[in-house]
């Protein structure tokens, strides 16, 4: 059992399978975003330009490392070996096949705070740097960061507490029964799970929410100074995010409806999870293709003026829908 817990880790559905999955989203994207922005994407590596994400990541692998004297490089090494190791632990308490590798319950609040931490050293790794270009993108990332999670982590409670389970894997298994059993709880929920993306657009930082790294104002913002693997790096670590985020999202608020409850339903599970994965990253990139980069000032409004307080009022919703009489939960 433990060389079988070991195989999940590293191979099926743990590392080796989250990294590439992370290179066929990357792809993903460039080609839908392309594609619904009128280009073609990536055409020539592999059937469909497919391998140009993994072409990328070797081509940055072998460009100079240019190290800059005035930042400190062994704090940036650290950032880009944690950070993206934190969002795969992350996963392992997701059900990407349907079931996750490790499961307790209180596991929905380990997440969420190993998330937040993830992209609190991002902040790190524009704040070792001297730059002004670095700074300015590192601050304007913390800006953002506490304006989403607190609205992220209030909508994850609202699944959470349809299900009545803080276990991410809990809340994917019994959430359709349970909005089956009282529809009524679509209202909160839709509401929840709209906002819920527009906090994760932000924690991806792609339009309209890419400010920390606006290209126009901050050369790259806070990975200006940052080139050839350490960037081929920090790169493969945005991708993973991606996958967490996706299947995060769905695992939240789509479920699972087939559960893997033997061997041969791991198959259908493990497709049905990648299907709204993807169904959820299309959504994300139909925002990116289709707007574009708003100012810090009107993100910061857009959060505490509308989004914080919607999630809470879809969290108050949920409440006063459970504590109707004749309500089934």
């Amino acid at each position: 059992m433990e060389y079988f817990k070991l195989i999940q880790v590293i191979v099926f559905p743990g590392l080796a399978y989250l990294v590439a999955l992370a290179i066929f989203f990357e792809w993903y994207k460039r080609k839908l975003v392309a594609r619904m922005q009128s280009r073609l994407g990536p055409t020539y590596t592999g059937f469909r330009g497919i391998l140009q994400p993994l072409a990328d990541f070797l081509k940055l692998l072998f460009k100079e490392d240019i190290e800059v004297t005035t930042g400190d490089q062994r704090l940036l090494t650290v950032v880009l070996l944690v950070a993206p190791t934190l969002f795969i632990f992350s996963l392992f308490f997701v059900p990407v096949m349907g079931t996750p590798i490790f499961s307790f319950e209180g596991d929905l609040l380990l997440v969420l705070f190993l998330s937040s931490m993830a992209s609190l050293l991002l902040y790190l790794v524009g704040w070792t740097f001297r730059s002004s270009f670095t700074k300015a993108g590192a601050v304007r990332l913390l800006l953002q960061i506490v304006g989403f999670d607190i609205a992220a982590i209030t909508l994850a409670l609202v699944p959470a507490f349809e299900a009545e389970s803080l276990c991410i894997a809990t809340i994917a298994q019994k959430l359709p029964s349970t909005i089956l059993k009282n529809p009524l709880l679509l209202a909160p929920h839709i509401l929840a799970f709209i906002l819920f993306l527009l906090s994760q657009q932000a924690d991806l930082e792609e339009d309209p929410f890419d400010i920390p790294h606006a290209e126009t104002e901050l050369v790259a913002g806070y990975i200006t100074e940052i080139s050839g693997r350490k960037l081929a790096f920090l790169d493969l670590f945005r991708d993973i995010q991606m996958v967490y985020v996706s299947f995060f999202t769905a695992s939240l608020f789509f479920g699972v409806l087939i559960p893997p409850i033997s061997a041969i339903f791991v198959p259908l599970s493990t497709i049905e999870m990648l299907i709204k994965a993807m169904l959820v990253l299309f959504m994300l990139f139909a925002i990116e293709a289709a707007s574009t980069r708003i100012r810090i000032y009107n993100l910061l409004d857009i959060f505490w003026k509308y989004i914080i307080p919607l999630s809470f009022l879809s969290l108050s919703i949920l409440f006063i829908i459970k504590a109707l009489p004749g309500v089934i939960l």
